[in-house]
């Protein structure tokens, strides 16, 4: 099934020459379920598109799913199936619930492996939950406390309930609290609760990526990239977070001032 919006950029009448991007789409694709099966939804498709200062998007025939995945991509709260995602810089005046602006500069948003403001706040969503030893905590003391913009963070809770890894109780002693130990949660427990697998080639998994001739290897090394991100995320508890004892191996990879340096 495929649900595309057809996008317009409409300027003002102030737009000045020359025009810079404030936000810029190239091939944007995303596919919700499957890989290509039939079961597949198809939000979009090879969406292309500079916004500058002072336009705004007009999107003609916009299914809800449309809208919603366009707009979680912009905020890096998702990534996409295919293409690239750039918010050039861009701030907004929460820029904490956009994920626009990450502190250190720009961040650009690709299909590749990234930790997205999603995962983000969940992980420290669910910390704040292993810190409070066991008690009810409302989603507005989670938002408060973690600096998490409360909308955002409602509807990770939500998926963090439906995936079993947090409970909720109403009324005013109610709250979220951890469904199990939190030295049984894993960050990759966390991840696959709201993103999914840890690791896709193209929205298949490793091991359904077939390649021919010379690429015929290529296969082993996207598999090697999934155990790898394994050996870290399975073995870092919420526990161990928290009480900043991480297992050995994982220690030692953060010893490695290499590890600190952008490549």
């Amino acid at each position: 099934m495929t649900m595309v919006p057809e996008v317009h950029v409409v300027g003002t009448e102030a737009q000045a020459a020359p025009r810079t991007a404030g936000v810029s789409l190239d091939s944007v694709s995303k596919v919700f379920g499957p890989g290509r099966g039939p079961g597949a939804v198809r939000a979009l498709d090879r969406v292309s598109f500079d916004v500058a200062p002072g336009e705004f998007l007009c999107l003609v025939g916009a299914s809800g799913c449309g809208r919603t995945t366009l707009l979680n991509l912009i905020a890096g709260l998702d990534r996409p199936t295919g293409g690239s995602v750039d918010t050039g810089g861009l701030r907004t005046p929460d820029h904490r619930a956009t994920g626009f602006w990450a502190g250190r500069g720009p961040v650009r948003q690709t299909g590749g492996v990234h930790i997205s403001a999603k995962v983000d706040y969940a992980v420290r969503a669910l910390l704040g939950l292993t810190a409070a030893g066991g008690g009810a905590v409302s989603a507005d003391t989670l938002a408060t406390t973690q600096e998490l913009p409360r909308q955002f963070l409602q509807n990770i809770l939500n998926q963090l309930r439906r995936a079993g890894l947090v409970t909720s109780q109403r009324g005013s002693e109610g709250g979220y609290r951890l469904a199990r130990p939190a030295a049984d949660i894993s960050l990759a427990d966390v991840m696959r609760a709201v993103e999914g697998p840890l690791a896709e080639v193209r929205g298949d998994r490793p091991e359904a990526a077939i390649y021919q001739g010379s690429a015929e290897h290529l296969q082993e090394v996207w598999v090697a990239v999934r155990a790898s991100l394994r050996s870290v995320l399975e073995n870092v508890t919420l526990a161990d977070v928290v009480a900043g004892t991480l297992p050995p191996a994982v220690s030692a990879l953060t010893a490695d001032p290499d590890a600190w340096v952008p490549h």
